[in-house]
């Protein structure tokens, strides 16, 4: 689970902390402000909605999307590491992707992301 802050924030921001499991080839649950994800995907990365429901995205309440958030880490939690290996092996492209994207981000787009 990555935190962002601003939580209660109406923008969008990410940090440090949501690129690095980018850089790194790593599925997340973002926990920040609503519309964070839905950024991240106009900028060109690619989520998780394939394996996990991403409306909490968009929702404007900041507590319900907090418990949703905790049930879809519960739900992960839950599987078998078997599961998870499959789970990760299918999101390989996606991880991938997200991680040449990154490296090929504009240098300029980069530093506007950490400020």
């Amino acid at each position: 689970i990555v935190t962002e802050d601003p939580y209660f924030d109406i923008r969008p921001r990410v940090s440090d902390k949501t690129l690095k499991p980018l850089y790194l080839r790593r599925p997340f649950l973002l926990l920040g402000s609503c519309y964070t994800l839905s950024w991240l995907r106009d900028q060109g990365f690619r989520t998780f909605d394939k394996w996990w429901d991403e409306s909490y995205d968009s929702c404007q309440d900041h507590q319900e999307r907090f418990e949703t958030v905790y049930r879809i880490a519960e739900y992960v939690n839950s599987l078998s590491l078997s599961d998870c290996k499959q789970m990760l092996q299918e999101m390989k492209p996606v991880l991938e992707h997200n991680a040449e994207h990154l490296n090929t981000f504009k240098k300029t787009t980069y530093a506007n992301l950490l400020s």
